[in-house]
């Protein structure tokens, strides 16, 4: 995310189908964890 004013952005195409209709939310929550980790890392 380029924009430091981006607080968050949700949509369901940012994961696969498969983990939303099997109710995956473990999985969901930890692909989120280290998609945020890498943002926080390329931010610095």
């Amino acid at each position: 995310l380029k924009y430091d004013r981006i607080l968050a952005c949700g949509g369901s195409w940012m994961v696969k189908k498969d983990l939303i209709q099997a109710g995956n939310f473990d999985r969901i929550q930890d692909l989120t964890r280290q998609a945020a980790g890498i943002v926080a890392e390329v931010r610095g």
